[in-house]
């Protein structure tokens, strides 16, 4: 429904990772892809992708100067909490939860659930600082609900429109966040694969398979002495989006054996 590829028999989008304490039972399978003899394999993942794409769709601009400074909105939510500069980090992860629980429509008692270090009747007066600081994201889920409920569908950054019924207009939010997450992921998919064709001899580089909003390649050792900037250059593919107001970044991981140990 929102563009996000999909598999089955194996299904590879959800390779779960061994080292996620919410999964009960892992199966290893992160083990089976393996570097080939001469190849490493290369990971690359979009850095904090989605509450990027929240802060873009609506239009927050105080978070998006901050994005695209390289500063860090979660501590914007943490100083407007707080009103104070010197919070901790477990401050400033309990304010994480508030950027991400109200654009999807979570209440007040979900979005401060994690807010530690606070007098629970501080926390009432907490929250309208944080509203009042950056309304567009408090409200973005009621703001995408009325634009499902007003043309019947949503649209993502790149102009894609993913039909929303009206009884389930709640659900506009997410799919306008993870449609536009796929079109980038597609783009990307799509550069790597002319970068490699077009620069390198047939099977040096490639990649290999995508998983959510990361892509496994394999690189042959022959071109780690130019590692460096290969990386710089399919960062800047995979970063360029002019439809994305906000700053976007990969991180890059490397194994010589296979994608569990990278």
């Amino acid at each position: 429904t929102t563009g996000r590829q999909s598999c089955a028999d194996p299904n590879l989008q959800n390779i779960a990772n061994p080292d996620n304490g919410n999964v009960r039972y892992v199966i290893p399978a992160r083990e089976c892809f393996v570097a080939p003899n001469d190849y490493v394999l290369l990971l690359v993942d979009y850095s904090g992708i989605e509450l990027r794409l929240i802060v873009d769709a609506c239009g927050e601009q105080e978070m998006i100067d901050t994005l695209n400074a390289g500063g860090d909105i979660h501590g914007l939510g943490a100083e407007t909490i707080y009103e104070r500069a010197d919070y901790s980090y477990a401050e400033r992860a309990g304010c994480k939860t508030l950027g991400f629980s109200y654009p999807y429509g979570g209440s007040d008692e979900a979005a401060a659930k994690d807010l530690v270090n606070i007098d629970k009747k501080e926390i009432p007066p907490a929250l309208r600082r944080y509203k009042k600081r950056f309304p567009k994201l408090v409200n973005f889920n009621a703001t995408v609900i009325d634009e499902a409920r007003d043309n019947g569908y949503i649209t993502t950054a790149f102009g894609r429109k993913i039909t929303v019924t009206k009884g389930k207009a709640y659900t506009g939010a997410n799919y306008k966040i993870q449609g536009t997450a796929a079109g980038i992921l597609k783009r990307a998919q799509n550069r790597l694969h002319e970068y490699c064709r077009t620069n390198f001899e047939p099977g040096l580089l490639q990649p290999v398979v995508p998983v959510h909003d990361e892509i496994v390649m394999k690189m042959h050792r022959s071109l780690l002495i130019d590692k460096d900037h290969i990386l710089t250059e399919m960062s800047e593919l995979m970063c360029y989006h002019p439809e994305i107001s906000v700053r976007l970044d990969v991180e890059w991981d490397m194994s010589t054996t296979s994608w569990a140990k990278k």
